[in-house]
């Protein structure tokens, strides 16, 4: 096995204390248990699309959201303009 180091805030560092104790196991051992349920080996979803090298799921995502706002914000001032036409 490989080791690895991580820092943990204090609270949680104390409730994987009390767990391992509790289990009488080492906190190393809870630690794998909870990433071996949180990180299934099954491939993700085939719907995902696929990311260049160096693309982030952010830059698929941004010219949707552009368009979102956009879209978004010509509603507000259509809305905003029969209101003010209604005073």
């Amino acid at each position: 096995m490989t080791t690895i180091s991580l820092k943990l805030p204090e609270d949680l560092l104390a409730r994987l204390e009390k767990v391992s104790r509790a289990r009488r196991t080492t906190k190393s051992s809870v630690v794998r248990e909870c990433l071996e349920q949180q990180l299934p080996d099954r491939a993700p979803p085939v719907d995902l699309p696929e990311l260049l090298p160096g693309e982030s799921v952010y830059d698929q995502a941004l010219p949707i959201l552009k368009t979102q706002l956009t879209s978004f914000r010509m509603r507000i001032s259509s809305m905003l303009g029969r209101a003010e036409r209604r005073c």
